[in-house]
């Protein structure tokens, strides 16, 4: 059976998955807002919904 990616992660070394985690977050600050949320195959308003904010915000904050 195959193993979640979790369980895949959780099995490397302390130092891989901090390395791991040090690129997934530079990666995730250089992807732009709509990118992000289109990877997540979310609307504007289902992320707004899910932030607590109108889906306007949402799109001002795309347009930056």
């Amino acid at each position: 059976m195959a193993k979640k990616f979790r369980e895949l992660i959780e099995s490397l070394p302390a130092p891989r998955r901090k390395r791991i985690q040090e690129r997934t977050a530079a990666v995730l600050r250089d992807i732009a807002l709509d990118e992000l949320r289109r990877a997540r195959e979310l609307s504007q308003e289902e992320l707004a919904r899910e932030l607590g904010i109108n889906q306007a915000s949402i799109s001002k904050l795309e347009r930056r």
